[in-house]
């Protein structure tokens, strides 16, 4: 019997771009190139918080006791030396004091898939071999179609006026 996870997004779904500069708006290789050129500026205090979804997520691992395992999975590149993984796991850390950088999934230095193409082989190479994912958290309708493909049941985030008051 494996042991029960759930994956948690970060952009859109956790974290919003203070400036709007970094959430890619144009998905051709062309669009893709300029948004990775900006992918060192993920500065942990360059992001604020989707209360909503912290709170969920928060609420569900004080229930299960840390029985379910929470990993966040995101197409934000893993590059400069461990930078952006750094800055990106200070943010997430800001939130959720528990999480450690193994349960932190990151898109490969030029990889210039889908984000639902490199969220899916992270799920099949590294996390279904070892659990079974209770749900998925996403704002993108790609990935959330991704992750129903897979059989996994998947909440889509909305933006809204739900930054402020997190704890």
């Amino acid at each position: 019997m494996k042991d029960k996870c759930i994956i948690v997004d970060i952009d859109g779904t956790i974290a919003l771009d203070k400036h709007g500069e970094i959430i890619p708006t144009d998905f051709t290789r062309e669009g893709w190139n300029e948004f990775h050129k900006h992918m060192d500026m993920y500065d942990s205090d360059r992001f604020i918080p989707i209360c909503s979804t912290i709170g969920m997520v928060k609420s569900i691992d004080n229930d299960s006791l840390g029985t379910i395992s929470i990993f966040f999975v995101t197409a934000r590149e893993d590059t400069g030396n461990g930078k952006n993984r750094d800055n990106t796991l200070k943010f997430i850390a800001k939130y959720f004091n528990w999480v450690i950088d193994k349960q932190l999934y990151m898109r490969a230095e030029n990889d210039f898939r889908s984000s639902a193409e490199v969220k899916r082989d992270i799920l099949l190479h590294e996390i279904l071999p070892k659990y079974d994912v209770i749900f998925a958290v996403d704002d993108e309708e790609d990935n959330i179609k991704m992750f129903q493909s897979l059989g996994i049941t998947a909440y889509k985030v909305y933006l809204g006026d739900r930054v402020n008051g997190c704890k």
